[in-house]
């Protein structure tokens, strides 16, 4: 349970933090945030498709 509420509270900084940036702007921050973490971030930007036929990037 401490786990999850402390991401609940990181969460809820961050959402106040990007309150008013674009889409763009928020994923730059994240980005440059991520950068400067001391432990590597296993994750990657890419969008998930719903289905095997949805077409576009990701």
């Amino acid at each position: 349970m401490c786990l999850e509420s402390n991401v609940l509270a990181v969460l809820t900084v961050q959402h106040k933090e990007n309150n008013g940036l674009s889409r763009e702007e928020a994923e730059l921050q994240y980005i440059q945030k991520a950068i400067l973490l001391e432990t590597p971030l296993n994750a990657h930007l890419y969008r998930l498709r719903r289905s095997k036929n949805e077409v576009g990037p990701g």
